[in-house]
């Protein structure tokens, strides 16, 4: 049985019980059966049993309720989608970069698990079971690997790239699938509607059965009001307060005032009243709609659920929820921890907030580049243009949190406020609303919220790298352009955003000159002939366009001119702007790590370079700066930005293992800069030759001791050769060296950051095994697999903007421009209005409307219409098939 506090239900735990013995199962059923908390059940037991289990998922979506990563992102192959693309990339050695990391990842795993399998094709999973067998060198289905596949083919269908239609479209039709010999878990007991009609309805409409009863049942929700008074949102505490307040003063009665109380040490007190989302004096009436803002499933709640004061009966506080359950609200707590886990100073207060108003407690300008498991993302363009200011919706991703990956369920628009613009000594950059707190460092272990106006210069703040957030290679749906003039001219177009036209578009962004828009003439000057020679080939070879190659010029120069192909271009995020406007095209941002690295090459052959300083890039443009140090970041490799002149600005890759990771992943085509590469720093081509980090930026709040500490406690375990006990990954007397540098380097003051942490952390793999044995080891090693560092505060200064946020239920948390943000204040509400008319998809309408938990929270934009209701025949003749074989 689950060793955790989770009561399964019999469906739930026959598939339980499969999946410890060691079978391969396909987890599935309707919406709300519990199919994400068994699989968390699941993995948690098998981990407790020493299983390695990787846990991936078909799309960054899929991420929501298990914190795992894409499956071809797992699998080391990008999007490919067939063995014959495998084959045809090991053939050229496109797969090498990309499968450093994933045979040791592949080969170590027991089990692998598969989240919303129904969105991969039969193609996929003949492919995956190919690569496996290869790579584990295994001849068993999926190299031998236990599968946990889970995922209903009733609602999400596979994804197809246009032009690339599978040969075999469902995952269950693949040879694979039948050779794993999969044991169907079909799980019945839906938790989330318990009124029987509305399922029943809503059942019939999975299966595609709409009856003239089911069109009549939902009549009642057509243009319903949902409440004689929704909650409504506003982009300030003052005007929140101000109706709040107004609200609650017409309720009879007078108010019941709870101040909170404080314990712990005083000097921790202010970040608790700044930070904490509890109400400092809660004022309630019975009767006033009140939000939760703290979770306790336990007690029937979560962060956002909603309900009425029912009745104040001290030290209870009564709130029926929206559902007609009364929950007896207890005082709760927010802690303030040290580096031990005890506990510094906590605030005591009941976990509500009044509800008539609600407000966008956090929010960044909408430039912010949001790390999402779709690639980089402007907020702005993931709230949409079509979302109104102070409103919400749901943007359907997966974000990059402080410590892993969660679905964001709303993004919100505000309105332009003023704001605070917070730069580091990197030069990184954000953006962010008063109310905003980011990640602050007290110590390697203790981290706290700061509000944006409590942040000062030398303020250490905690940033992320190497999200590595895997967007998507496919080009969008594009109508051919007739080239310029009229002219009938022959031209061809890729139909995915392959490695090569990512490193095409680096060279326009680097020294091209695309401000023709009448005849689309496209040109590049540089002086080397590298770039021109890639891009004479790369035109010739996938657009078929002539192009003119002009050396007899002081600079060389090649162009070529088509009105279809510039079009395409603009297309793909590459617009008519100057050079002080450039930015990378939007294209890149979403685009794979792959797609990502191959566009920086371009990039940095055409406007960057190797000196004593380190590896450089000069642009006149600041935002380009900025995306490139993003884009960076998402490789894992960390840069720094400065201003050189009023329109000049240079990115820095300085440190040596940074610029190791620029040499594997990123690299020169222009042989001289590649060879001042290897000049300036020959350890990143010699892999061999090991060097201990020097302090630089980015300094950790009293590390020192706290390094010592995680040394010392390996040497308790092991004695004092704890470096030769322990097998370490490093040459001899690395750990004395290490260990002795460190000790020098508290006596002199040296600042000890993220690199520090990284290597000590690489001493004793088989440490991490029992973090209570090694609890400050421990936290080193959640430094180095998070990715964290620290970056000081060098100025802020104020501006106005328009905001954003996004809320995320779980971590509450996300990565934007590598800072570690708090999400918004959680609003979720039980009432939903849904426009079916916009369901084109199979799957769609019943998707939608199982959101609702019950029919009275329920509002349709118009009568429902079967025509709206599209469903897979194929998967729903699957199911009838598999349940009739038992």
């Amino acid at each position: 049985m689950p060793s955790g506090l989770i009561k399964l239900g019999n469906d739930q735990q026959r598939a339980y019980r499969a999946s410890m013995s060691g079978y391969n199962i396909l987890i599935t059923g309707p919406a709300g059966t519990g199919k994400s908390v068994l699989l968390r059940e699941i993995v948690r037991d098998l981990r407790v049993e020493g299983k390695e289990v990787a846990i991936t998922a078909s799309t960054g979506i899929a991420a929501v309720n298990v914190s795992g990563r894409t499956i071809h992102s797992w699998l080391g192959t990008a999007i490919r989608g067939t063995v014959k693309s495998i084959q045809e990339s090991l053939n050229q050695g496109g797969l090498k970069i990309i499968r450093a990391n994933a045979d040791r990842r592949m080969t170590e795993a027991h089990v692998l698990v598969i989240d919303e399998v129904s969105m991969l094709t039969g193609d996929y999973m003949n492919m995956m079971d190919f690569w496996l067998r290869k790579v584990r060198r295994r001849d068993k289905p999926f190299g031998g690997l236990q599968l946990i596949l889970c995922g209903d083919f009733l609602q999400l269908p596979p994804v197809q790239i246009p032009g690339q239609e599978a040969d075999v479209v469902f995952a269950y039709d693949a040879d694979a699938w039948h050779e794993a010999d999969l044991n169907l878990c079909y799980l019945t007991k839906v938790f989330r509607q318990e009124d029987n009609d509305f399922l029943m309805h809503l059942l019939a409409i999975r299966r595609g059965q709409v009856s003239q009863d089911t069109v009549e049942f939902f009549d009642e929700c057509v243009n319903r009001d949902l409440a004689e008074e929704p909650t409504r949102l506003f982009a300030t505490n003052n005007m929140v307060r101000d109706i709040n307040g107004g609200k609650l003063a017409q309720l009879p009665g007078k108010p019941h005032a709870f101040d909170a109380d404080y314990i712990g040490l005083e000097k921790h007190y202010a970040n608790l009243k700044k930070n904490c989302i509890a109400e400092h004096v809660l004022y309630l009436k019975e009767g006033a709609p009140v939000i939760f803002v703290k979770n306790n499933p336990m007690m029937g709640y979560v962060n956002g659920t909603r309900g009425v004061v029912k009745k104040v009966r001290y030290p209870i506080i009564d709130v029926e929820k929206l559902n007609g359950h009364v929950v007896p609200v207890e005082i709760a707590s927010w802690e303030v921890q040290g580096s031990n886990g005890s506990v510094l100073a906590a605030m005591m207060q009941y976990p509500l907030k009044l509800a008539w108003a609600l407000t966008i407690h956090k929010c960044v300008a909408g430039d912010t580049l949001i790390a999402t498991c779709s690639g980089l993302r402007r907020i702005q363009d993931i709230a949409g243009a079509n979302l109104g200011s102070a409103s919400c919706r749901d943007p359907g991703i997966a974000v990059f949190t402080e410590a892993g990956v969660r679905g964001a369920n709303q993004v919100f628009r505000g309105v332009v406020e003023d704001c605070y613009e917070i730069t580091t000594e990197r030069g990184v950059s954000i953006t962010v609303s008063p109310r905003h707190p980011l990640r602050a460092v007290q110590s390697p272990g203790q981290f706290d919220w700061k509000l944006a106006p409590d942040i000062t210069q030398g303020d250490a703040l905690l940033m992320r790298s190497g999200t590595k957030s895997e967007g998507s290679d496919s080009i969008l749906a594009f109508d051919r352009k007739p080239d310029y003039n009229g002219n009938d001219h022959e031209y061809s177009l890729p139909s995915s955003l392959t490695l090569p036209l990512a490193e095409f578009l680096g060279v326009l962004v680097g020294d091209g000159c695309v401000t023709d828009e009448a005849e689309g003439r496209v040109e590049v000057t540089s002086g080397d002939v590298e770039p021109l020679k890639f891009f004479q080939s790369f035109v010739e070879s996938v657009f078929c366009v002539p192009v003119t190659l002009n050396r007899g010029r002081e600079v060389p120069r090649a162009y070529f001119h088509c009105r279809g192909v510039r079009v395409f271009l603009e297309h793909l995020g590459l617009g008519y702007s100057k050079a002080p406007s450039k930015s990378v095209p939007a294209s890149v941002l979403q685009g794979s790590i792959a797609v990502q690295a191959s566009f920086l090459r371009g990039l940095y052959d055409t406007d960057g370079g190797v000196n004593s300083s380190g590896i450089h890039l000069t642009t006149s443009s600041r935002v380009l700066a900025s995306e490139v140090q993003t884009l960076l970041l998402n490789l894992g490799i960390l840069s720094q930005v400065s201003e050189l002149t009023e329109r000049a600005w240079r990115v820095n890759i300085t440190n040596l293992s940074d610029a190791t990771r620029f040499y594997a992943g990123i690299g020169f085509r222009v042989d001289r800069k590649m060879a001042a590469l290897k000049k300036r720093f020959p350890p990143c081509w010699r892999p061999d030759v090991f060097r201990l980090p020097k302090s630089e930026l980015g300094g950790i709040p009293d590390a020192s001791s706290w390094v010592t500490e995680a040394m010392d406690e390996l040497k308790q375990v092991y004695g004092r050769s704890y470096g030769k006990s322990v097998r370490l990954h490093l040459p001899q007397g690395a750990a004395k060296k290490f260990r002795n540098s460190v000790r020098q380097g508290v006596r002199q003051g040296v600042r000890i950051t993220h690199r520090h942490l990284g290597s000590l952390a690489g001493f004793a793999c088989e440490a991490t095994n029992d973090r209570s044995k090694f609890p400050a080891f421990s936290r080193v090693v959640d430094w180095r697999l998070n990715g964290w560092f620290v970056d000081r505060v060098v100025s802020i200064r104020r501006c106005r903007k328009e905001v954003f946020d996004l809320h995320v239920p779980e971590d509450h948390s996300y990565i934007g421009n590598g800072f570690v943000n708090h999400n918004s204040q959680g609003m979720t509400l039980e009432y939903m209005h849904c426009d079916l008319g916009s369901c084109f998809e199979a799957g769609h309408a019943y998707v939608a409307l199982s959101r609702a938990r019950n029919i009275e929270g329920l509002s349709l934009a118009q009568r429902l219409d079967p025509s709206y209701v599209k469903t897979n025949k194929a998967a729903v003749e699957f199911y009838q098939e598999a349940l009739a074989d038992g």
